[in-house]
């Protein structure tokens, strides 16, 4: 499997799209050092990265939601908490 970003995945702002597209560089390193078998501590690094660049990109993101009145701010929100 490889996370790849694809501009199908764009939501035409430039700020969310490049921050989504960190995410999938994230995952691809996770699953690169995952197949490699790499330490325990390496994959735990990853995910740490992963988890404390989500949580800055959920801020961002509601920080649209809230700018642009987004129709689903409140569900997205509601997804957000899910994951912190």
């Amino acid at each position: 499997m490889k996370y790849t970003w694809d501009p199908e995945y764009s939501v035409e702002v430039k700020e969310i799209d490049k921050q989504h597209k960190k995410i999938f560089e994230i995952l691809e390193r996770l699953h690169v050092a995952i197949r490699d078998e790499r330490t325990d501590e390496f994959i735990t690094d990853i995910i740490e990265q992963l988890v404390s660049y989500s949580i800055y990109h959920f801020k961002t993101e509601e920080k649209y939601f809230d700018k642009f009145d987004y129709k689903y701010t409140k569900q997205h929100k509601a997804q957000h908490k899910g994951y912190k």
